[in-house]
């Protein structure tokens, strides 16, 4: 017989549990009623005048038995006299030995008639649960916490040597508010093989996945957490075995605002793909959390998504969904379940401005997991405790602004505003230059001490709290923290200006760059107003920056990881400073800095998709246009040009749809694109076929041909089955 951990449950999810149980033990329906006080009666089953039978639940196994007796004897007895029901019956998580019920028995009579069948202890309700499973399945919450699934779960997570944090998970179950949005992301994800869970920030969307990992852990799947790159459970994917891959924020925290390296990275192809790898297989698994408005975007941005089954596959998380009994659930399982003192527990229920809380416009999961984490609010004392609730349900910044004024070190402090310049997902021997950098600076400026040790020291402080550091990579604990962190630096003049005159990449004015043209109203943008000395000194600074780091991989390969700018998103960045401004000596000042960039570029071709991404965009710059951006456009144009004569068939899926996206081709251009692609289908195609080595390689360029052949209507079918065979 299985063996549960009641502790995970609240009384008001023992008391739903009692009663399912009796009601299918008894075959009745039992009275319930709300939670408060109770004159004695928890649950309730009247069938006439004089027949009243009367059920408590009480959740005492921490208590034990001798504080269960004690309260039924002077607390319940005085109630139950007044009531006089026929039947008494007492439901608690205690386990009990035949002493102990008749002990329960004596003190409770004449109401209890017949210990062995009127007090249910908890070895009683094990046996119920065994003989009702369907109660336990409905009950998923104490299913996913039994002793026999945490077994499971610990074994299978140590058999696949996973990093998956199980224990973390298993410390959230008892904060788990059970709804329907897990049986209907179990049922899809079993018929779909795929599930994307999506919704606003702050909503649930990686709680509810990581109780389905954890569900399916039990069942024996392996999990495999995808942490940046698809191509990490590619490699991992075993088709004949039970696997459950997870990607959490699939699209990534900045897709908004960096989809050109999302979709030139072809990762959106490669998404896509996974997906039908494990649709294709009975045993694997796959579920994705990302932002609803952002997943919406990439359908917009992206042909392959637009035309996969992501819409259709995919379960939304609204706040619409949680009703007010299931907020009123979620507050009051955080605070049972929290280490807040009693004195703040009684703050929430005072003058019942638990209701302010529920009710409140701004009202989320996270929210509710700050305000009753005591780590978080150990500085506000108990008095103050309802105001300092109030101004952050109103004002939700004040999450974060209070632990970075007041709770972190400097150095914390340096590293959040690096990594918000420098990027999400930055690998630690990356972010340790960058953060030197500006800490230094910041110490020099501010008159602080610094140690060798302060990196180091910073992410360990900030790890959990404000940033996850995993495998080596760090990024933002959550979209929540970024925005705040943007809008210090957007709203502090001399926060920004630190972060520029210690910037040690192209990237990091890049983020100033994009931060300033969202928030145009803010201190930040004054940094690019006109010809500023320090932005450009520092622009002619950062402008040969390495845009990757190499090193030796596995079997002396050599790999490369993007650190910076390309050379095309640098000359964007500063065509978009010229158009923004329309500033002719803005335009004089930087355009030897465009003529360097566009000579370096011409040394070394940065790719089709990013080219023709870069001519879009510079369409888009109407007052650079007109004063000297023709004259680069045209340059950028030449060289895409030059590159048709070696392009491959990915690339030319691409550069087959120039002619429509870029309008303003002669027809010289074009008839140059033609002549290259008639070059390719008879030369290229046969040079790409020798240089195909392994499967993977071969089924990318299987599919890339037939992409080529739905556009152009040529049929590149010899080329396939050579492939094929």
């Amino acid at each position: 017989m299985p063996r549960y951990n009641f502790d995970a449950l609240s009384p008001q999810d023992f008391e739903e549990l009692a009663r399912d149980l009796l009601q299918a033990e008894w075959g009745v329906r039992l009275e319930a009623f709300r939670a408060g006080r109770d004159r004695g009666i928890d649950l309730r089953y009247s069938p006439g005048p004089g027949r009243g039978t009367i059920v408590q639940c009480k959740h005492y196994a921490q208590s034990g038995f001798s504080k269960l007796l004690a309260h039924l004897r002077d607390n319940e007895l005085p109630k139950i006299r007044l009531l006089r029901p026929c039947r008494y019956v007492v439901v608690t998580t205690v386990r009990l030995t035949p002493d102990n019920k008749g002990a329960i028995a004596a003190a409770m009579a004449p109401y209890v008639q017949n210990p062995s069948v009127d007090i249910f202890g908890g070895d009683d309700i094990e046996s119920l649960l065994s003989r009702h499973p369907r109660v336990e399945q409905a009950n998923f919450k104490l299913w996913l916490t039994s002793t026999a699934v945490l077994e499971n779960v610990l074994h299978n997570a140590e058999r696949c040597r996973t990093d998956f944090e199980v224990e973390r998970i298993r410390r959230k179950l008892p904060l788990f508010v059970q709804s329907e949005s897990f049986n209907l992301a179990r049922q899809m994800l079993d018929d779909n093989r795929v599930l994307i869970i999506s919704g606003p920030p702050g909503i649930g969307k990686t709680t509810l996945a990581e109780m389905l990992l954890y569900a399916y852990l039990d069942m024996g799947y392996e999990p495999v957490v995808i942490e940046s790159k698809v191509k990490e459970g590619r490699n991992l994917f075993k088709s004949s075995e039970k696997q459950l891959f997870y990607f959490d924020d699939f699209l990534g925290q900045t897709f908004l605002g960096d989809s050109r390296d999302y979709l030139g990275g072809n990762q959106d192809r490669a998404i896509v793909d996974f997906m039908e790898m494990v649709r294709s297989s009975n045993e694997s698994r796959f579920i994705l959390t990302t932002r609803e408005h952002i997943l919406q975007n990439a359908v917009i941005l992206s042909e392959r998504l637009s035309h996969s089954h992501v819409l259709r596959d995919r379960i939304v998380l609204t706040m619409s969904e949680y009703a007010f009994g299931h907020r009123a659930r979620m507050l009051y399982n955080h605070v049972f379940f929290s280490d807040l003192p009693l004195a703040h527990k009684v703050q929430i229920t005072a003058n019942d401005f638990f209701l302010t809380i529920i009710k409140h416009q701004h009202f989320s999961p996270r929210l509710v997991e700050w305000l009753t984490d005591f780590t978080r609010v150990r500085a506000i004392g108990a008095e103050g405790y309802q105001g300092f609730i109030s101004a952050l349900l109103d004002n939700p910044e004040l999450l974060w602004e209070h632990a970075f004024r007041n709770q972190i070190s400097e150095a914390a402090r340096s590293a959040l505003l690096c990594l918000y310049t420098v990027g999400d997902w930055r690998e630690r021997v990356d972010f340790e230059l960058d953060f030197q950098a500006l800490h230094t600076a910041r110490a020099q400026k501010y008159n602080f001490r610094t140690s060798a040790s302060d990196c180091q020291d910073a992410l360990r402080e900030l790890d959990g709290a404000f940033l996850s550091f995993s495998r080596g990579h760090i990024s933002f604990l959550n979209p929540s923290v970024k925005e705040f962190v943007a809008g210090v630096i957007a709203s502090q003049q001399q926060v920004a200006g630190d972060v520029l005159a210690s910037a040690t990449r192209m990237k990091q004015l890049g983020e100033l760059w994009k931060l300033a043209k969202a928030k145009p109203r803010t201190s930040v943008s004054k940094l690019f107003q006109g010809t500023q000395p320090l932005l450009i000194t520092r622009i002619r600074e950062l402008l040969d920056t390495p845009t990757h780091r190499w090193y030796k991989g596995a079997a002396g390969k050599t790999f490369g990881a993007t650190v910076d700018l390309s050379k095309s998103d640098r000359l964007i960045f500063l065509a978009e400073m010229c158009d923004q401004q329309e500033s002719a000596e803005v335009a004089r000042v930087l355009q030897p800095i465009v003529r360097s960039l566009l000579d370096d570029m011409g040394r070394s071709f940065n790719g089709v998709w990013s080219t023709m991404r870069l001519l879009t965009e510079l369409g888009e710059l109407p007052w650079y246009l007109l004063n000297g951006g023709d004259e680069v456009r045209r340059e950028v144009t030449n060289q895409l040009i030059a590159a048709a004569e070696w392009a491959d068939a990915e690339q030319w899926v691409e550069l087959l749809d120039a002619p429509k996206v870029l309008e303003y081709l002669t027809e010289e251009d074009r008839a140059a694109l033609d002549a290259a692609f008639e070059k390719y289908k008879v030369q290229g195609i046969r040079e790409e076929l020798r240089n195909v080595d392994d499967l993977d390689a071969k089924k990318s360029l299987v599919s890339s041909l037939e992409d080529l052949g739905k556009k152009c209507g040529y049929q590149f079918g010899t080329a396939i089955a050579q492939l094929a065979g």
